[in-house]
């Protein structure tokens, strides 16, 4: 992933449009659920791409009832 895909993902994108975005699947590192406060389950994923910067570039985006929530880099170039 480069520092260009990464600013064009904002909060509220699905996963398939930041797959459209990036080009590839994203490796999942965690999933879990949770309650809201209406009592209904809600589904939370952690994905993982490379960077294409140095070798322990990366992005990390967090994505929550199926929306990007927040998400995170390191390296990108």
């Amino acid at each position: 992933m480069t520092k260009a895909q990464y600013d064009k993902i904002t909060n509220g994108m699905t996963y398939d449009q930041v797959k459209q975005i990036i080009g590839s699947d994203g490796s999942k590192l965690s999933e879990s659920t949770y309650k809201d406060a209406q009592g209904n389950t809600v589904n939370v994923q952690i994905f993982y791409w490379q960077g294409n910067g140095s070798s322990d570039s990366n992005a990390n985006i967090t994505f929550q009832g199926n929306t990007v929530a927040s998400k995170s880099s390191y390296g990108l170039k």
